[in-house]
């Protein structure tokens, strides 16, 4: 929680420039962290992210993404739908968002890796929560969840694979578990399968349990075969409760019972398109 005196996650990390010309223009060049698809391209400056860019990566059954923001330009060669090799050059470190001024003196490359949490499901649940239109589509970043990418570095620079994304979200500390009443398949099943525990699946699914992190990352899904009555919570380790609350993931009732928070609810209602 770095942002807002404490109170909001900043969900990537801020990457400075460390080159620069004569007029103090950031120089350094933005490449693709991974091999993927170019999912979504922004090249104007109409939100918060800015100039941004978003690309699909694909491993051991998980679909995850990673994201460059603020960039100063996008290169023209850019196609959504196409592949992109990684060390592909995005763009260059800039300043760009048209929702909050971003000094030449601080330009950075605002840099995300998550998971989407919903297609349909946030389309229903955005157009039912602002009248104005979409500008990204899935890539909207209401949309993303982006979790700690020093985990993915730190992965990388101990030799292990880079790109095992199961490893990777296996890695990811499991803060909560909620109970929620549904009886078909999440569709970020069918883009992430290995979420799904290695069980078998009941004859009938009446119900889910789906583990999530502090931020709100499902990294879990397991299918039941009993009905239960609502959306509850159980297993909340005590080491990310605050967390979890001060991000709005969990609410604390005044008999101290733990309820689903807004954000939860907002997460619960994308995934699981009800």
């Amino acid at each position: 929680m770095v942002r807002d005196n404490g109170t909001r996650f900043h969900e990537g990390i801020d990457l400075k420039s460390v080159s620069r010309d004569e007029n103090g223009i950031p120089q350094d060049v933005v490449v693709a962290v991974a091999d993927g698809i170019v999912a979504h391209v922004c090249p104007v400056d109409n939100g918060s992210y800015g100039k941004y860019v978003v690309i699909v990566h694909n491993s051991s059954g998980i679909e995850f993404y990673s994201l460059y923001a603020h960039l100063a330009e996008v290169s023209c060669d850019l196609k959504e739908h196409e592949f992109i090799s990684a060390g592909k050059r995005i763009g260059t470190i800039g300043n760009t968002s048209n929702t909050y001024k971003i000094p030449l003196s601080n330009a950075h490359l605002h840099f995300e890796i998550g998971m989407m949490l919903g297609r349909d499901g946030f389309d229903s649940w955005y157009a039912s929560k602002y009248k104005e239109g979409n500008l990204h589509g899935h890539y909207n970043g209401l949309n993303l969840v982006g979790a700690d990418p020093l985990k993915f570095f730190d992965m990388a620079r101990a030799k292990k694979p880079a790109i095992n994304a199961l490893s990777w979200i296996n890695a990811q500390e499991c803060a909560f578990t909620v109970e929620i009443p549904y009886s078909g398949v999440p569709d970020i099943l069918f883009r992430s399968p290995a979420l799904r525990e290695n069980r078998q699946v009941p004859k009938e699914i009446k119900s889910w349990e789906v583990n999530f992190t502090w931020f709100g990352m499902p990294i879990r899904f397991i299918p039941r075969d009993y009905s239960v009555s609502g959306v509850g919570i159980k297993n909340a380790s005590e080491k990310f409760i605050d967390l979890a609350e001060r991000r709005g993931m969990l609410l604390r009732t005044s008999n101290k019972e733990l309820q689903a928070g807004l954000n939860l609810r907002n997460y619960l209602r994308i995934i699981f398109n009800y």
